[in-house]
């Protein structure tokens, strides 16, 4: 008998490794590594937990800005994941923000085996100035990324569909073809299995 595609799914084992504040403090070692980034509060740690099928691993937290450092986690001893501050309406000073983009912008800058860094935006909502202006300046950068429109789940699929059409006429202001675009549900799982593979086929 056939199995299933959902039977040959490969669930990652996830471990975390530590958080850290400065360049000089990351692992060593030149494993594959993917950021996780978005506004504050887009679901970043509910998407980790999801991708790695653990619900404790990241922290989720109803405060905005939580995540305050690099956070690493390993997954099936292959690569990592890093989870980044959170940009955007974080109830921190001014000062504690500064410092977050300084650290966001050399991490990005100068991380050696980065092979991605994943973009996510709330897929409920109008585009954003501030996930249009890190994703310009990802690419001014030179930096790969993926765009993972999250909380899919929310949304009436028309209406969902709309939104992410306005989204993408928005990025074609300022780029001659669209960055690779995927849905996510934290809840319902949606998307899970494509982000995971597509993850895996970076990380080769």
């Amino acid at each position: 008998m056939m199995k299933s595609k959902s039977s040959k799914a490969h669930h990652w084992i996830a471990t975390y490794v530590g958080s850290y504040v400065d360049a000089s403090q990351l692992p060593a070692d030149q494993r594959p590594t993917v950021a996780v980034i978005g506004r504050s509060n887009v679901g970043k740690s509910s998407f980790i937990n999801a991708l790695c099928n653990q619900k404790g691993l990241a922290r989720i937290s109803a405060n905005p800005g939580k995540t305050q450092t690099l956070n690493y986690y390993i997954v099936d001893q292959q690569f990592y994941l890093v989870d980044m501050p959170g940009y955007g309406f974080a109830k921190v000073s001014k000062e504690l923000r500064g410092k977050w983009t300084d650290m966001t912008n050399k991490f990005l800058s100068g991380c050696d085996n980065l092979v991605s860094v994943i973009i996510l935006v709330d897929a409920n909502i109008s585009p954003q100035d501030l996930d249009l202006e890190f994703i310009n300046w990802c690419g001014e950068q030179g930096i790969p990324f993926v765009i993972v429109r999250t909380k899919c789940d929310r949304t009436k699929p028309l209406k969902l569909q709309a939104l992410e059409d306005e989204f993408s006429q928005k990025l074609l202001e300022s780029w001659e073809e669209l960055p690779p675009i995927l849905r996510h549900s934290a809840v319902k799982l949606t998307g899970n299995q494509e982000v995971r593979s597509l993850i895996e086929d970076m990380c080769k």
